[in-house]
């Protein structure tokens, strides 16, 4: 080894030793300490381009992003030549590019950035990152679409063309006028109503869920969401649905009336001993129905009223299991008369 050979080496171990003196002050957040120990590295050992990396994170989290992205650039530039091309290094460059990017809510470049860092290598920090800036970008597009004015307009237009029967139609301008304004809740319960005409049950009911969990005051979205529990033979939860509308407007013609139909189709099928064996079936995966049924309490009553059925008079005096018998009759698990 020549003179010259032994004292590069030399530098080059002395640098690492360096920037390690570096990495303890950067890890107790000394940044301007860590900085000099960097610099003093890189004069050592220029080649190690890792020391130009370490320099741009102090400069990063000391908030100087322009410098950050300058010393990255400059470090991918100069990457190559005798030392080869270091494609990790060279990801984990772009990808501290993308988070100063990030940082400056400048939020193209930053995906700009992550995508060639993980061109480079495909690391699962860049991937990670690269899934932020897009949720950003596109939660910064939504933000930039709402157009209060625009949404009621758009809601207009859904009446429209709801009143022409054209429910796909409708559908679209409901959209749109959620897109335009998210609070706008009461265009969930009109497109639910939309929903409701093309017997897209699923879709009607998390529609009126949305409205009411938006405000919980407006009862045409519990008559929606009841009468679509009632087209799916849920009569006791139809009933639930109108009943807790009830306590906000006890005098709305409109419940009243959904109210009292849900409950003579519940009499009918006692009064006829038919019972929908599916809407049974379907009661059966009631949460609600199932605790009913398992309540060893309610077991006693129900096997007294199998052997006596006189004995339902005073098992529904006691108002809790009134309630429950009814909930059992009106999901079709249980007939009186």
């Amino acid at each position: 080894m020549s003179p010259e050979e032994k004292a590069e080496k030399e530098a080059k171990v002395k640098a690492e030793e360096i920037k390690k003196a570096g990495n303890d002050l950067y890890k107790k957040r000394k940044f301007d300490e860590a900085l000099e120990q960097y610099e003093e590295a890189i004069k050592l050992d220029p080649s190690n381009l890792t020391f130009q990396s370490n320099r741009a994170a102090v400069y990063f989290e000391k908030k100087e992003y322009d410098t950050c992205i300058e010393v990255c650039q400059e470090a991918i530039k100069n990457m190559g030549g005798s030392s080869g091309y270091d494609y990790k290094l060279a990801g984990k460059l772009w990808t501290r590019i993308g988070n100063a990017k990030l940082r400056q809510k400048n939020y193209e470049e930053a995906k700009e950035a992550y995508e060639k860092g993980l061109l480079e290598d495909s690391s699962p920090a860049a991937k990670k990152a690269l899934r932020q800036v897009e949720n950003l970008m596109k939660k910064a597009a939504e933000k930039a679409y709402i157009n209060p004015e625009l949404s009621m307009q758009a809601k207009e237009e859904g009446n429209k063309l709801f009143t022409e029967q054209k429910w796909i139609d409708a559908i679209e301008k409901y959209t749109e006028a959620l897109k335009r304004d998210p609070s706008n809740y009461k265009v969930y319960s009109n497109r639910a109503a939309c929903y409701t005409k093309l017997m897209d049950w699923q879709r009607g009911l998390e529609d009126c869920n949305k409205c009411i969990e938006m405000d919980s005051t407006f009862v045409k979205a519990y008559i929606r969401k009841g009468k679509i529990q009632h087209f799916l033979k849920q009569y006791h939860k139809a009933l639930d649905t109108y009943n807790v509308a009830l306590q906000l407007d006890p005098k709305c013609a409109d419940l009243l009336e959904a109210r009292q139909m849900t409950m003579m189709k519940i009499n009918e099928e006692n009064a006829s001993g038919k019972v929908d064996p599916a809407r049974a079936q379907e009661a059966m995966k009631d949460p609600e129905i199932q605790a009913i049924l398992q309540d060893p309490m309610m077991n006693n009553v129900l096997k007294k009223m199998q052997n006596d059925p006189a004995s339902a008079q005073s098992a529904m005096a006691d108002p809790v299991i009134r309630g429950k018998i009814e909930k059992l009759v009106a999901a079709g698990i249980l007939q009186l008369g």
